[in-house]
């Protein structure tokens, strides 16, 4: 199946194609069901793997918040001003 681009970084829940059984959440900053009320700071933060939202990542993103924590901050927070600058998109996984 092609790529459906208007669902960019809107996340898929498990049962129309997530990884391994796992929801893929909105990551896009839509305020309602995405990132839209996290800072660039909270962004940072969760792929550190410190705070509150970091103790609740589960399944795959383990792995991935593992990488990211080798990173350096800099480029931790880049990634956060990245997400931050997408289109809002509303999707159906929080």
């Amino acid at each position: 199946a092609a790529l459906d681009r208007s669902r960019y970084m809107a996340g898929v829940p498990a049962e129309r194609g997530g990884i391994e059984g796992w929801n893929v959440p909105n990551i896009s900053p839509d305020a309602e069901t995405g990132i839209g009320r996290w800072s660039v700071n909270d962004i940072a933060s969760l792929l550190a793997g410190r705070g509150m939202r970091a103790m609740h990542v589960g399944g795959p993103m383990r792995e991935v918040v593992r990488n990211t924590a080798q990173l350096t901050e800099a480029d931790r927070v880049a990634m956060g001003v990245y997400l931050k600058s997408l289109p809002p998109r509303h999707g159906e996984v929080k």
